[in-house]
Protein backbone atom coordinates (compact mmCIF):
# COMPACT_ATOMS: atom_id res chain seq x y z
CA UNK A 1 0.00 0.00 0.00
CA UNK A 2 2.42 2.55 0.94
CA UNK A 3 4.89 1.40 -1.97
CA UNK A 4 1.37 2.69 -4.23
CA UNK A 5 1.04 5.71 -2.53
CA UNK A 6 4.27 6.72 -3.22
CA UNK A 7 4.11 5.78 -7.00
CA UNK A 8 1.18 7.96 -7.22
CA UNK A 9 2.58 11.01 -5.39
CA UNK A 10 5.53 10.21 -8.17
CA UNK A 11 2.89 10.04 -10.76
CA UNK A 12 1.50 12.97 -10.22
CA UNK A 13 4.83 15.60 -9.39
CA UNK A 14 5.81 14.48 -12.86
CA UNK A 15 2.55 16.04 -14.44
CA UNK A 16 3.06 19.05 -12.32
CA UNK A 17 6.12 19.91 -13.60
CA UNK A 18 5.02 18.75 -17.23
CA UNK A 19 2.56 21.21 -16.94
CA UNK A 20 5.33 23.77 -15.41
CA UNK A 21 7.53 23.30 -18.75
CA UNK A 22 4.67 23.98 -20.42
Amino acid sequence: MCNFVIMLICYMMRIVLFFIYL
